[in-house]
């Protein structure tokens, strides 16, 4: 697709440049037929009639010559011609030479795609078979070493891989460990482990997806290695594989990584843990990292799985002059509440960014604790921030009986409130 959107772009300057020298050459052309015109009028008719005979005598000769070749008219059309007509000549040639090589290109790949896709099928269910004879049959025939000297080739590699996923994922149990057994008896793991080892990017990326397909779990301590690899492909690729093949420990990989762990790569990873069901063990240990995304992305992890039990060391964190961590701690703690925690909310709120103030009000406001209405008394009149106070606001609202009582209180006792309390009582909003 690269060579034909390359070759589709030189026929369009092609066809500009054409359009363009075609348009100039008219204009020079018609230029100088105005002054030829202009010119012949100064000319008596006795002039014009000898110059009218003279041309008509050698254009009557010239085409009445029978020795002149084609080849030879042509190259003298074209050392007589203008700069411009060159040009143009030139570049007609070129687009026709052009579109001609596009043509060849793309059928070429046409019918190698048709070559291979025909190919493809044959050799899936041929594969097919010997691969259902492989696990479903208690003494197949079938000649291992032939197979694995075809499965040398990469393409038959992928093939075969392809027919053991389909197969897999529809078979668990006693013939789930066959297939297993069919990759470990083939030149696949072979195969898979020297594909791990290469220097080009993708060829690693197949073996981390056949690797992975195939709980190759004596690879991990390889693939763990690879999250700081700097193709973004490759880290993503190796994270999600090391959680899912070292069963010990799947956040191990975590202490390897240097590079900082993006949103994204964030959320594939807890993707991963929810779809393949994978228990993840205390976090606590990665909050003490030097990779700030480390920490910020176990704090979520921690959030999610409610592992209650890294609460101290949160308490800890929550004091980091990094506004981002302080943020993840203060929305970590809110998931699971105890005494302690609120007492430390409180105790950092007056001193905290507007946003941290926000997200302190949504951890305290999840409890609808009676106890908290003193300390929404103190930021409902000291507070500047408009929207901390509209939140504040909500929180004693949503706080039946005593909350809307001192909302009442505080709107008879400072006039200028009243728009914000009327606000935050609106159920519409």
């Amino acid at each position: 697709m690269i060579l034909k959107f390359k070759y589709l772009k030189l026929l369009v300057i092609a066809l500009t440049l054409f359009f363009f020298l075609g348009k100039v050459s008219a204009n020079n052309s018609k230029l100088l037929y105005q002054k030829q015109k202009a010119d012949s009028i100064s000319f008596s008719d006795s002039l014009l009639n000898i110059e009218y005979f003279t041309y008509m005598n050698e254009h009557i000769v010239f085409h009445h010559e029978k020795n002149v070749n084609y080849s030879d008219r042509i190259l003298k059309f074209y050392e007589s011609s203008h700069l411009n007509v060159k040009i143009l000549l030139w570049l007609v040639g070129y687009f026709f030479l052009s579109v001609l090589v596009l043509i060849l290109i793309i059928l070429i790949h046409r019918m190698r795609d048709i070559s291979r896709t025909k190919c493809s099928d044959m050799l899936k269910e041929r594969y097919s078979e010997l691969v259902t004879s492989l696990v479903f049959d208690d003494n197949p025939t079938i000649d291992l070493p032939s197979l694995n000297s075809e499965l040398l080739n990469s393409f038959n590699f992928d093939v075969f891989l392809n027919v053991l996923e389909d197969l897999q994922m529809n078979i668990s149990g006693e013939y789930g460990e066959k297939i297993k057994s069919v990759f470990n008896n083939t030149e696949l793991k072979q195969q898979t482990l020297l594909r791990l080892k290469s220097k080009k990017w993708h060829i690693r990326a197949k073996g981390i997806r056949s690797a992975v397909l195939m709980n190759f779990v004596e690879v991990e301590e390889l693939i763990a290695n690879m999250v700081n690899d700097p193709l973004m492909i490759i880290q993503t690729e190796s994270e999600l594989a090391a959680v899912q093949l070292d069963k010990k420990n799947p956040m191990s990989f975590l202490s390897k990584l240097v590079t900082p762990l993006s949103d994204w790569e964030q959320l594939t990873i807890i993707d991963t843990i929810k779809r393949h069901n994978i228990y993840i063990y205390s976090l606590a240990q990665w909050l003490k990292s030097k990779n700030k995304t480390v920490v910020v992305f176990v704090l979520r992890l921690i959030a999610m799985l409610k592992q209650t039990d890294a609460t101290p060391k949160i308490m800890e964190l929550i004091d980091s002059p990094d506004e981002q961590i302080r943020y993840e701690c203060i929305n970590c703690l809110g998931q699971f509440l105890t005494p302690e925690s609120t007492i430390k909310l409180k105790k950092i709120f007056v001193d905290e960014t507007v946003e941290n103030k926000m997200g302190i009000l949504d951890a305290l406001s999840k409890s609808n604790d009676v106890k908290n209405i003193s300390f929404y008394n103190e930021v409902m009149n000291s507070e500047k921030n408009y929207n901390v106070l509209i939140k504040t606001a909500k929180a004693l609202n949503s706080i039946e009986d005593e909350g809307q009582k001192l909302l009442l209180l505080i709107s008879t006792q400072n006039k200028a409130l009243i728009p914000i309390i009327n606000h935050a009582k609106d159920s519409r909003i």
